[in-house]
């Protein structure tokens, strides 16, 4: 009976063991390749990162990953290598296997583990005729240890979002009216130039404030330097009690 008890002790314990070290197994993080997260005007890129995430006692030294996109918002998928990808010696691959779907490598002639870190930025052209939306990249990630073995790898998904084109924009900043343009003291500190898109602007204008504002009408989606300006129409009144104001391209009706 002493035996039978010894025995079946030692049955429990072994039990115990392995579930103990199951729990720590489990608990232990696996390496992650992360989409991030980005915001663009229809006609604009979106850049979004790719982060690699190490956990303790795992050399990564390649990674790939396929990325799934809504083809009716988003379009010609680029990738570019990013910085501790860089550093580690590799290069970047891409292709597109299916429809809506973007692959990227990032490899190297050389065994070098791949630090923390941003290992490529995977750039998209927001379509001219997206609507505004937040657009759902899928990540489907895979990587390889520096004996070419695979590594169990987690990935989170990201988000493209397309937002609507401002109405107007002093240097990078956007506003919805004019108006609120012309009274933010922060982007027209100063002697500025207030663009705006082209069409019909709804709103009036009254400035009061002693500095010159140049607005320049007719700019499209995306606010090129190099397009063809047509006109922007604002609403009357405009009223002028300070300063400057010099238009360029402006209908007022």
């Amino acid at each position: 009976m002493k035996n039978c008890s010894v025995t079946a002790n030692l049955g429990f314990i072994a039990i115990w063991l392995l579930l103990a070290l199951s729990r720590i197994s489990s608990a232990q993080a696996a390496p992650s390749l992360d989409l991030g997260s980005a915001g663009g005007v229809p006609g604009t890129t979106v850049a979004i990162p790719v982060t690699l995430k190490n956990a303790a006692g795992i050399s990564i030294s390649a990674v790939s990953m396929d990325i799934g996109y809504d083809t009716s918002k988003l379009e010609s998928p680029t990738a570019a290598l990013g910085p501790v990808a860089a550093a580690a010696g590799k290069t970047v691959s891409s292709s597109s296997p299916a429809s809506g779907v973007f692959r990227i490598g990032v490899y190297g002639y050389n065994a070098t583990a791949i630090s923390d870190g941003v290992v490529v930025n995977v750039s998209f052209m927001v379509k001219a005729t997206a609507s505004t939306a937040e657009v759902t990249l899928s990540n489907t990630p895979d990587a390889s240890n520096p004996n070419g073995a695979t590594v169990i790898m987690s990935g989170a998904g990201g988000i493209a979002s397309v937002v609507a084109t401002p109405k107007a924009k002093v240097n990078t900043i956007g506003f919805n009216t004019l108006q609120s343009a012309y009274d933010d003291t922060t982007a027209t500190s100063g002697d500025k130039t207030i663009s705006l898109l082209e069409g019909i602007l709804p709103g009036a204008l009254t400035a009061g404030r002693n500095i010159t504002v140049t607005l320049e009408g007719g700019n499209n989606s995306v606010y090129a330097a190099t397009y063809t300006k047509t006109s922007t129409t604002i609403g009357a009144p405009v009223i002028i009690t300070k300063g400057t104001l010099i238009m360029k391209e402006i209908r007022i009706k």
